[in-house]
């Protein structure tokens, strides 16, 4: 087993600050009711999802916050730790005052978020990309939801490539159905991950004409939407 690592009371400032920075700067945020249409794919997650474990340790459900991007990276890199090496990645230990062991990478890219971005997952610019240590996004950099949809298909597209698990299908998926009046909004780049989403059943529209791809994605629709792309990597503690 790999060395035990301290986290220097600077760094948990920063996973503190990860944790909370969806509702930074926004009181009208408040913990979701109980009735929330996203709430029983919240609480499965945080059950059976290894790597939504690692990055949502709240105890308050805030289901419309919205989600910065090394919220998601954490999600996926704890997934990938966690299938690994079968550790799962637990802030609250080292919170405790507990060591804290990162089972990919002992160089302390606690986020995954260098990992994220050498195995495709999450792109940045080229300058950062050739950096020695690429930087990470500022904790209040929050994706939108066909930034989202773009980084779920990423790693259905890793998970095809190193677990063969991917269930990617040749042909490709059908085109984006007419009745989302603003589907020219979608970006080139997010134009395939969309038509995954939309065909599978991952991404549904706000309403039954708008997808609003360009609208900040929340927490309770990025439960929803790993629930449904990953189904079969939930295990039972």
């Amino acid at each position: 087993m790999k060395k035990f690592r301290k986290i220097s009371a600077a760094l948990l400032a920063v996973v503190l600050l990860l944790v909370t920075a969806g509702s930074a700067g926004a009181d009208t945020v408040k913990e979701s009711p109980e009735n929330h249409w996203a709430m029983e794919e919240t609480k499965l997650l945080r059950r059976h999802f290894p790597g939504y474990r690692v990055a949502d340790m709240c105890e308050e459900y805030l289901l419309d916050d919205r989600v910065p991007r090394l919220y998601l990276s954490c999600i996926i890199h704890g997934q990938e730790s966690y299938e690994q090496s079968g550790v799962t990645l637990d802030f609250s230990q080292s919170l405790l005052g507990q060591d804290w062991h990162h089972p990919l990478d002992p160089t302390g890219d606690i986020f995954g978020w260098t990992w994220s971005v050498e195995n495709g997952i999450f792109a940045v610019k080229d300058s950062d990309k050739n950096a020695s240590v690429i930087p990470h996004p500022p904790a209040d950099d929050f994706l939108t939801r066909e930034e989202c949809v773009t980084v779920l298909y990423r790693y259905l597209l890793y998970r095809e490539r190193v677990h063969k698990d991917g269930r990617v299908p040749e042909s490709g998926y059908a085109e984006i159905p007419e009745q989302y009046r603003d589907k020219e909004q979608i970006s080139a780049f997010a134009r395939d991950a969309m038509e995954w989403a939309i065909e599978t059943g991952v991404l549904c529209g706000r309403t039954k004409t708008q997808l609003v791809p360009k609208a900040p994605v929340t927490k309770g629709e990025l439960a929803a939407m790993i629930h449904r792309a990953f189904p079969d990597l939930y295990v039972d503690f």
